[in-house]
Order: structure tokens, then sequence, then C-alpha cells
């Protein structure tokens, strides 16, 4: 339930190597209560899940936000934009400007663009999953470029085994699977199969995750370390229950070498780059202290610019009232529109523009403009000369500095 409410589909994902389990370990007890009971529990519980999460945001307005997000999820993680210049006509019927296309796809600003919905998300989703899907192809080339998917795929999962940034756990694993086939094939040879349906159970389960993971080009580290750890934890179960008398010293000596020979380096790499990122982000709390010092001004802040704020990410106020990013997964959701709406911001084209209450927050990297993507968007779609002014400066640190910057409008653009 946990695992649920943190990332359903890593939950989802784990199903199935906890069914199999119950399944090979109700083939070696020859019993199908073993499976049955806890198989239809766990089912049960996603189910329950599943509806409950769908009662919650069964709203239209939370509806609406849910598709909006699964399409950019497509978009952002996945199959990219649609290239503007291909086209241009779908954008235009859209209301997308060439320049809300470059603050979304460069800057990943979607907030100040009231065209940014759930419909044209959608459509623009579709059409980028249309450029990279096989239709309109020949059964051939379906055929060639399926058996190359294949192919590729598995020796990314083989590749993966001996990845790096993986190790220990990946060739703790590896050697384990190693270990348990050569069981099996003895176990064969004394015509027990329990073994072999454990073997195919674990096999199966690693080969449809990573499968996955890399068809879909999403496989961090952090997704695959947890499914190596899940993995040496089945094996060793599994290696124990067949051969308790012979096992236990030898595999404890083995994981013991690999851990020592690699863990250490992988746990000061993950100390070094955990510290870092701490640090960085305590240079935000000059910002932070800026923007509560001002509780009445709306800021925006430019996506990229805090990227790594991670400090106090899980308490209830890493989101400050009077701080939103212009993009990210939260654009465009109802806690979004509500923070708008306690400002008396009902047009959202109107963000930052000859507004008192509100500012753009971005860092420093030594932009000659570095607003110039939104003076540069107004100025397309309202037909109006965009002026951008550094009302004031936050120094973080040394190496960081953020811009408040305000946005005031001349007379048309071009006149």
């Amino acid at each position: 339930a946990l695992a649920y409410s943190i990332r359903s589909e890593v939950a989802l994902m784990m199903s199935l190597p906890l069914l199999l389990l119950l399944l090979s370990k109700a083939i070696h007890q020859k019993s199908r209560s073993s499976f049955l009971f806890p198989a239809s529990g766990l089912l049960s519980l996603l189910v329950v899940l599943v509806l409950i999460d769908l009662a919650a945001y069964s709203g239209t307005t939370w509806s609406a936000y849910r598709t909006y997000n699964a399409s950019r999820e497509s978009i952002v993680d996945y199959d990219g934009y649609p290239a503007f210049d291909t086209h241009e006509d779908a954008y235009r019927t859209l209301g997308i400007t060439e320049s809300s296309y470059v603050a979304a796809s460069s800057y990943y600003a979607l907030a100040q663009d009231p065209h940014w919905t759930a419909e044209s998300m959608q459509t623009l989703a579709e059409i980028s999953a249309k450029e990279h899907s096989l239709e309109h192809v020949s059964g051939q080339v379906i055929y060639l470029r399926l058996t190359g998917q294949l192919i590729r795929i598995s020796s990314e999962i083989l590749r993966d085994w001996f990845e790096t940034d993986n190790r220990p756990c990946n060739l703790i694993s590896l050697v384990l699977f190693v270990l348990f086939a050569l069981l099996t094939i003895g176990q064969l040879c004394k015509c027990r199969w329990e073994a072999l349906i454990a073997f195919l159970a674990v096999l199966v389960s690693h080969y449809a995750l990573m499968g996955y993971l890399y068809y879909i080009g999403r496989h961090p580290y952090r997704v695959t370390q947890c499914i190596y750890i899940a993995e040496i934890f089945w094996l060793l179960f599994l290696l124990l229950r067949y051969e308790v008398s012979r096992f236990p010293l030898f595999l404890s000596a083995l994981v013991l070498i690999l851990t020592v020979r690699f863990a250490p380096h992988k746990l000061l790499d993950t100390a070094r780059t955990s510290a870092s990122i701490l640090t960085y982000s305590e240079n935000y709390e000059a910002l932070r202290a800026y923007t509560d010092a001002h509780p009445d001004t709306l800021y925006l802040t430019d996506t990229l610019s805090v990227t790594y704020f991670t400090k106090n990410a899980l308490q209830a106020a890493s989101y400050e009232a009077n701080v939103l990013p212009l993009g990210t997964w939260c654009a465009g959701s109802p806690w979004y529109s509500a923070v708008f709406s306690s400002f008396g911001i009902t047009d959202a084209s109107q963000l930052l523009l000859d507004d008192p209450q509100s500012a753009f927050l971005i860092m420093d990297l030594g932009q000659e403009d570095p607003a110039s993507y939104l003076t540069a968007y107004y100025e397309e779609y309202l037909g109006k000369e965009v002026n951008a002014t550094v009302a004031d400066t936050i120094d973080c640190s040394e190496d960081i500095r953020f811009y408040v910057i305000t946005l005031s409008s001349a007379q048309p653009a071009g006149k």
C-alpha cells in the first residue's frame, strides 16, 4: 500500500515477482492454498488501492489534470515534443505559438500559456507517439523492427548485469543466478522439477521487469538496483531452500567478497553525491528567506533553476505557497490553480505581466537576457513589446545568484 501511494507503477511492477514467488513456493509445497490465498489477498489489495485512487481523483478537474499529466509525461520523458516546423499547423490550431513551443520544449515553461491544456497535450502526445510507432509500415519491416527491438533489449539486459552504476548488487545477482542454474541442473538430474520452475519464475520476472524498463527507455539505476536487491533476497532464499547444508558458508563468503570489493566505492560515491546535492540545496535558503519576507508576492521560478533544490523535499512546506515553478508536473494541477486563485489570478496568459504582485526568479548563468523566452512569448502572443527589468538580486552564495525580474508591456510590438 505504501509503495502504491509513492509510485503506483512500481508497486504494480513488483507484483509480478511476488506472484511468481508465491507460485514457486506453492509448487514446492504441493499446496494450492499456499498460492491462492496470498495471491488473492495481494490482488484484492491492488484492486482496492486502484479503486481508492480512482475515487480520490474522480472529479472533473482532477480527471482533466491526469489526462494532461499523462500526456505531458509521455512527451517529456519519452517521445519528445513534435517539431514545430514540421507540425506548425497542428500547433497553430491548438493556439500554441512558436515562442510558447520553445518555452515549453527547451525551458519546461508551461504555466504562462493557457493553451497547454489536457486536450492540446493529448493531441501532441498522439502526434509524437505516431511518429515513433510502426503504423503505415509493411509487415516485413515491422517484423524486422520488432526482431531488432528484442535483440536490442536482450543485449541491454545482459549488459546491465555488468554496469558500474549497479555494482555490487548486479554482480551478486548474476552470480546467484548462475549458482541457482547449476543447482537446477543438478535437481533435474534427480528428476526434481520444482527448482526449474522456481528458476524460470525468477528469470521470467527479471526479463519482464528489466525488459519493460528498457522498452520504455527509462531505466535509472535507482530503479534497477531495487530489482537486483529484491532478486538477491529471492535467490538466497531459494538456494538455501534446496541446498540447506551446502550453501550457507559459501554464499556468505561470496556475498562478503563482492560487497567488500565494490560496495565501499559505491557508498563513498553515493555519499559524496548526496552531500554535494544537499550542500548545493542549502544555497537556496537565502532564496527561501527572500520569498518568505515578501509573502504577498507570487514568485514564478524558472524550472531549470530549481532542478536540484532537494532540501526538505519530504516536508509539507517544500513548495512554499508563494513560490511556484513555471513547469514540472505540478503546472496545471488543481493545487497549482488554487495558488493562482489565492493571488487573484484568473488569466494565466497575464502571469508576471504588469502585475506588481508577481515576479520571475531565475538563476544567473551568465545569460545576456535571462527572461528572453518569456518576453518572446508575450510579444508574439499579445502583440506587445515587453520589457524585462531586474528588480532585485538574491546572492545565495559566491557562485549562485538569482535575479528577481518583473515584466512590463509597452506599445504594441513593431510600433
